[in-house]
């Protein structure tokens, strides 16, 4: 894209199957799946939906303003404060269930949801096997090709985690971060952040960390 180019931007509400008005609130996140459409994250509304390309939104998991936790499918599910997601090839999306303190994992195929780690509603710190791990307010999170796995923002432990996909047990372990409040470069795990919130990998596999209270 060159630098003379005209961009237009748009706003649009979305609407239902029937070409409805739907309320938008809450947006907080949304990644392409592999035929086009988007999967939406609304945190205000604890639930999360698809975006088609004619603009059209379906709910697929939550009910609107319910919040807690459960897995299953369509409105049988429930988060609490739903808030980043990242899709993970043709077979997975995971979200950061931010009040819940845990991942949870959506299959792609039938919209099912689990709790792929942490322990749900119960804050903390702790490395290990999925469901015996500890978060304290997710925030970001991303998925590395190149390695196979996810990048989390523990925004409450100051620390970023990692969670190796291939791994049927989910273990989670800490991927920089000392725990301390603060700003210090250096070693991966003497590093400190303050608030981490968003995080992006590159194609090489390097990590960029967005540090909310760093600025």
């Amino acid at each position: 894209m060159g630098n003379n180019q005209t961009v237009n931007v748009k706003t649009f509400n979305g609407t239902d199957a029937s070409g409805a008005p739907l309320p938008m609130k809450g947006v907080r996140d949304c990644k392409q799946l592999s035929d086009g459409r988007f999967i939406v994250v609304f945190a205000g509304e604890n639930c999360l939906y698809v975006l088609r390309p004619n603009k059209s939104l379906e709910r697929i998991l939550g009910t609107p303003g319910k919040s807690g936790h459960k897995d299953g499918a369509g409105s049988d599910a429930l988060f609490s404060h739903p808030y980043f997601v990242t899709v993970v090839g043709l077979d997975y999306a995971f979200v950061t269930d931010q009040y819940n303190n845990c991942i949870r994992r959506v299959c792609l195929k039938t919209f099912v949801v689990d709790t792929y780690a942490g322990t749900p509603g119960k804050s903390g710190f702790a490395d290990g096997p999925g469901k015996d791990s500890k978060f304290w307010c997710l925030a970001g999170i991303a998925f590395c090709a190149k390695n196979n796995v996810l990048y989390v923002a523990d925004q409450g432990n100051h620390r970023i985690r990692v969670i190796d996909v291939s791994d049927r047990g989910a273990t989670v372990r800490t991927f920089a971060g000392s725990g301390a409040q603060g700003h210090e470069d250096g070693d991966r795990l003497k590093a400190k952040f303050n608030s981490p919130v968003g995080v992006a990998v590159f194609a090489d596999g390097s990590v960029v960390v967005a540090d909310c209270s760093n600025h």
